[in-house]
């Protein structure tokens, strides 16, 4: 289903159906699960989706306030931005190099990114953060509890205060400096 130029609300994607938010098209509180997929194209918009049990949401356009629960998947190419979404455990979320992150939370889930990443205050709350190459980030002041922060080749972290219960892997090529555990 393509939705141009359209203001569409409470949809919901399941069984590999496909919602697709075209350029001037704006989807709100939409479920994606059990493999369907919201996907949001330049200049399209989804505000407030819920993602999970194996929905994905491929974001090319904007998305904003996404909560993305145990088995899904929130992926973010180039040009595509995701702000104030909260990635729960088993949730997962992708960040392309190009791609733009604001405001999120990551309260127990995967945040994998080439971009560096943005979060609200306090709000790597639990989960894994992984740093791909080309990202520098830091200045963190508090993590939560159980957050393992990975930093591959290429990717440094610097200026933050870690937390005894919270791990830093640091990958042949990565970098961590300033630290306080």
């Amino acid at each position: 289903t393509n939705y141009d130029n359209q203001h569409m609300t409470s949809l919901t994607a399941l069984s590999g159906t496909k919602i697709n938010v075209l350029s001037g098209g704006t989807l709100s509180n939409a479920d994606a699960s059990y493999m369907g997929t919201i996907i949001v194209n330049k200049g399209g918009t989804v505000k407030n989706a819920i993602i999970s049990s194996g929905g994905g949401l491929g974001v090319t356009g904007t998305a904003s306030n996404t909560t993305v629960n145990h088995g899904g998947v929130i992926s973010v190419a180039s040009g595509g931005t995701a702000s104030g979404g909260t990635i729960n455990a088993g949730g997962s979320a992708y960040f392309a190099a190009g791609a733009t992150m604001s405001a999120l939370t990551l309260n127990g889930g995967i945040v994998d990114t080439y971009v560096t990443p943005s979060f609200v205050a306090g709000g790597i709350v639990s989960g894994s953060l992984i740093l791909e190459s080309g990202v520098s980030d830091g200045g963190y002041q508090k993590l939560g509890s159980g957050v393992t922060i990975y930093l591959k080749s290429g990717a440094s972290l610097s200026n933050s205060t870690i937390g005894d219960s919270n791990t830093v892997i640091v990958s042949a090529g990565g970098a961590a400096s300033g630290l306080v555990i």
